[in-house]
This record gives C-alpha cells, structure tokens and sequence, in this order.
C-alpha cells in the first residue's frame, strides 16, 4: 500500500508508483523448463515475496522485457495443494467439504503458543489481559515477536492474543471461543 492506498488500484488508475523495497527471503528458485521465450520456474519465498515484480525484474536484466503469465500456489504456510478440495470433485459428490475442512486448533499450528489457567481462560474469551501468573506454560521467549495462540487447559484455542506493553503480558486480538 501507499498512502493508505493499494498500489495495483493507483497504477490501474494511471496513478504513479513507487515502492519502497522491503527485505523477502528466496529459500528456493528452480529453473524448471524454458520454452521459447518463456520460463517456468518453481520458487519457495518468504511472505511479502511478489512473484510479478520477479518476472519484472528479470525481464528488465535481460533486456527483453518480462511479465507473468501464470501463477500457482501450491503452498501457503502449513497448507499444501494436497490438503486442498477439488471443486470437480466436490461438484460431482466424489468428495465431500467437511473432508477437507481443518479444525481451528491446527490452523496456526506454527505460531507461538501459551497455555492458560481455566480462570485466565475465561478471562481470555471476554478479551482481558492475561499475564505470567494467567500461564501454565508461556511462550517461548526467545520466538521472534508476533502474535501468540492462546490455548485451554484441554489445547483448544480460545484467541488470539499481541504481546502487550508489560513484558509477559498477552492481550487478546481476537476471540475465538
């Protein structure tokens, strides 16, 4: 975004812009097949990671101009193609959506966690603070910051919870159950 605005809705509009470069990580860039003029390559990225300046940039260095003409995901986070429902299939009852459904508890399985009291969990589902005394077992302290899953006593989640000001403090961003 800039000012506020996304930056494909300024360009769409004729609008200049100019963005300012942010630090992304390449973990893997294969260079999978060339067919003429075009490549196909298979990349793992870090967020932030826009594929479409990639083209870009690439066409640029080389003279020729670049653009992209196709992009698949196959992988966002935890989640795969593999896990995903396939419309066909759904469409013609070879499979059914609750198949594919994830429960809550697994969907943020790589994010830091802290398991509260029953008292803490309680005060967590009304969206107060809880802090070192509210913990059976913090987060880990030496997790980069971000946000922190809030467990019950039985590993349900119950939010979502910042880090607040007070160190070892957690306020809860959203309420799950």
């Amino acid at each position: 975004q800039v000012d506020g605005v996304r930056a494909y809705a300024r360009a769409r509009a004729g609008q200049p812009v100019a963005l300012e470069p942010v630090a992304v990580t390449v973990h893997r860039l294969v260079l999978v097949a060339v067919e003429g003029d075009r490549l196909c390559l298979d990349l793992t990225v870090s967020a932030g990671f826009y594929v479409r300046v990639l083209a870009h940039e690439l066409g640029a260095r080389l003279g020729v101009g670049g653009h992209l003409d196709a992009l698949r995901r196959t992988r966002s986070g935890s989640f795969t193609v593999a896990q995903a429902a396939d419309l066909d299939a759904l469409e013609h009852g070879a499979a059914t959506l609750d198949e594919h459904l994830i429960p809550i508890d697994r969907l943020l399985a790589e994010w830091p966690a802290a398991w509260l009291t029953d008292g803490a969990a309680a005060r967590a589902q009304h969206g107060n603070e809880v802090g070192p005394a509210d913990l059976v077992r913090p987060p880990d302290p030496d997790e980069p910051p971000g946000l922190v899953r809030l467990l019950a006593p039985d590993g349900r989640l119950l939010a979502v919870a910042e880090r607040a000001l007070r160190p070892g403090f957690l306020h809860p961003v959203v309420v799950l159950g």
